[in-house]
């Protein structure tokens, strides 16, 4: 009896403690890893706009962030469309959002149904108001691993936070540059890239100009161009040369014209090969049809001039 109380004893000592290192455990858990969702109206709207455009699918590149991202619709729509309009390219940024916000996205549509080959992330300077370093690199790794996670096969372009405020001795700022030197190890050589471009927007002496960022935060059309051309190396290894891009949508509208003359176009097109920059470019792809058969041969001219054979 007496062992049989001892024993009973000290398996209730030992879930006691097993209990409460496991609540110390997850009370230890910063905020900045936990997803959670908002309430308010704006990023309700927000939130389903987002997932309504990734139901459709097609999208080959993603950028995840808060305001800054979203900004790409604002101030930054003509870089945008400039660069990635023919790029299949979703904005998933919301103003406002924290590492916290995006974790939660990523698990609730943000992602449904997509295969994106590239990712831009840049998030954390909303939380460097109440949050450290550590926390935020925290939240930062979180995403990264989900992402991963959820889609084992993309590339992750992982941007440091961007520089805020007047100059190098304000406090959000200094706890970004914190973050970004912990997050820079997230780079693994394969996957995820990390690229600091902070000093593209600073003057020499760490100053912000309000003409690259007005608010001394968010960015101008001239910071927006900044950002797509630092980064335009790293998309284009992914996605090809933006210029590529283009020239094979405009090359699939005069193909259709083309072949459009010959009777209803059905099927799908895949492009096969668009040659260097060297001011005689052509665009080749195959034609797909919808249904079993002869598929079509298209070469298009840097002068809208066409060659069209039918394979089988």
């Amino acid at each position: 009896m007496f062992r049989s109380r001892a024993f009973i004893a000290y398996a209730f000592a030992f879930a006691a403690t097993a209990f409460l290192s496991t609540a110390c455990f997850a009370a230890d858990e910063p905020a900045t890893v936990k997803p959670v969702p908002r309430t308010d109206q704006g990023w309700v709207n927000r939130q389903t706009q987002i997932n309504a455009r990734a139901k459709e699918g097609d999208v080959d590149l993603i950028f995840l962030g808060d305001s800054i991202t979203q900004g790409w619709m604002g101030a930054g729509k003509g870089v945008w469309e400039k660069y990635y309009d023919e790029r299949k390219a979703m904005n998933a940024g919301i103003g406002g959002d924290r590492t916290q916000h995006v974790l939660y996205r990523l698990d609730h549509g943000n992602l449904d149904g997509l295969k994106p080959k590239l990712a831009v992330i840049m998030i954390g300077t909303n939380n460097s108001g109440g949050d450290s370093s550590e926390d935020i690199a925290a939240g930062i790794k979180a995403i990264v691993e989900k992402l991963r996670a959820k889609l084992p096969e993309i590339k992750i372009l992982l941007l440091g936070i961007f520089p805020r405020g007047p100059n190098a001795d304000d406090t959000k700022r200094k706890v970004n540059v914190g973050a970004n030197e912990i997050a820079k190890k997230l780079d693994d050589g394969q996957h995820v890239t990390y690229l600091d471009i902070s000093e593209k927007f600073l003057e020499p002496d760490g100053t912000l100009s309000k003409e690259i960022m007005p608010d001394l935060l968010h960015l101008s059309p001239k910071g927006y161009e900044i950002w797509a051309e630092a980064i335009e190396p790293k998309v284009a290894a992914v996605l090809g040369d933006r210029h590529a891009a283009r020239r094979a949508g405009w090359a699939v509208q005069v193909a259709e014209t083309q072949l459009l003359k010959e009777g209803p176009l059905r099927g799908k097109y895949q492009v096969s090969a668009t040659p260097e920059d060297n001011g005689d470019w052509s665009v080749m792809f195959v034609w797909l049809p919808a249904t079993p058969g002869a598929h079509t041969l298209v070469t298009v001219h840097h002068d809208g001039s066409t060659e069209i054979a039918r394979g089988e």
